[in-house]
């Protein structure tokens, strides 16, 4: 159960390809104005997808407050993980009262996933909304025994609450003027291993972070990866120093890699931002003895920085070289586009 830390109405706005907002979340903020001044908190439009600075716009001219984005490739079309994992991470972080979901195919899929895993009730498919005066709780109305009685359910212990809402229960307003209204623009941790991988290439140089006597130490490598089970950095260096006895001693290492840097510039010094896009992780990392896997590293690593040439080792060559194989046994990805 997520903790309520605001008295914040959030609408979910649900996006079209072309990062547009569909009509049933615009809708929703009609009663969501009602309802959020009612509880004397902000009504947030929450926006997933990609390239969505349409749908911000559209949601600044129908009266929100605020406006939460997690504007990612990865988030264009629907996919249950990923949404359900964003909204719930967004909720757990900011705490709001209720959240309104219009009662879409995703919107279906969606609200049971986020009441599961946050331990609230959810009310489906509700055709009016209300705060109930006596207990300050939300009033979700909604149809039940075939439809021939209206039940109103409230939610007074569990935080947020949350409902789906059909759509064309409520009629979108017309847009008025576009506000310029605060945007809270969040990171989304990325856990599709197409997507890591893609960025791992991208990258030119993989720190490795050692305890040395209490100490860290972190020394930047040229690198080859392997994805597999389990994913396999490759490093090469000399058989002696001081990197070289970390390896034997203190095996256990954390590591990160970055690419992607461009700065994001704004009207004012708080406006600014900066992209980039990240990997960090934990694994145990040893020395290769075996020729051939020293062999086929060596030439990973050559073929991660020259792609236009295929490099072969002799056994000689792969002897007096020292070979590192890191096994991943985390992984995690972040993205600040």
């Amino acid at each position: 159960m997520a903790v309520e830390k605001t008295k914040d109405l959030w609408v979910f706005i649900e996006t079209e390809d072309e990062g547009t907002a569909k009509s049933v979340g615009l809708e929703l903020l009609v009663p969501g104005r009602r309802l959020a001044d009612k509880q004397n908190g902000k009504l947030v439009a929450v926006i997933l997808g990609s390239n969505v600075a349409p749908a911000l716009e559209a949601v600044k001219a129908h009266g929100a407050d605020e406006a939460i984005v997690v504007d990612q490739p990865e988030l264009k079309h629907y996919n249950t993980d990923a949404y359900a994992k964003v909204l719930c991470e967004l909720i757990e972080k900011y705490g709001p009262s209720v959240m309104l979901i219009g009662a879409t195919n995703n919107g279906r899929d969606i609200g049971p996933r986020i009441s599961c895993r946050l331990g609230t009730g959810l009310t489906a498919d509700c055709t009016a909304l209300d705060i109930d005066d006596e207990t300050g709780n939300m009033a979700w109305t909604r149809p039940a025994f075939g439809g021939n009685l209206m039940a109103t359910i409230m939610c007074p212990d569990h935080r947020p609450q949350l409902g789906t809402v059909r759509p064309g229960v409520f009629k979108k307003s017309e847009p008025g003027e576009v506000k310029d209204i605060p945007v809270i623009k969040e990171k989304v941790e990325i856990t599709d291993a197409e997507k890591i991988t893609q960025i791992i290439q991208t990258c030119h140089c993989c720190r490795l972070g050692f305890c040395d006597n209490g100490a860290v130490y972190i020394v930047p490598l040229n690198f080859a990866f392997v994805p597999g089970t389990p994913d396999r950095f490759y490093f090469h260096g000399a058989h002696e120093g001081r990197k070289a006895e970390l390896i034997r001693t203190s095996p256990r290492v954390g590591f990160e890699l970055d690419c992607a840097h461009a700065l994001a510039a704004g009207q004012t010094g708080c406006s600014y931002s900066y992209r980039y896009q990240s990997v960090i992780g934990t694994g145990v990392i040893c020395e290769v003895q075996e020729p051939e896997e020293k062999k086929r590293a060596l030439s990973a690593i050559m073929a991660h920085y020259e792609k236009s040439r295929l490099f072969t080792f002799t056994d000689e060559q792969a002897q007096r070289a020292a070979v590192f194989r890191l096994d991943v046994a985390q992984l995690t990805c972040k993205e600040h586009l």
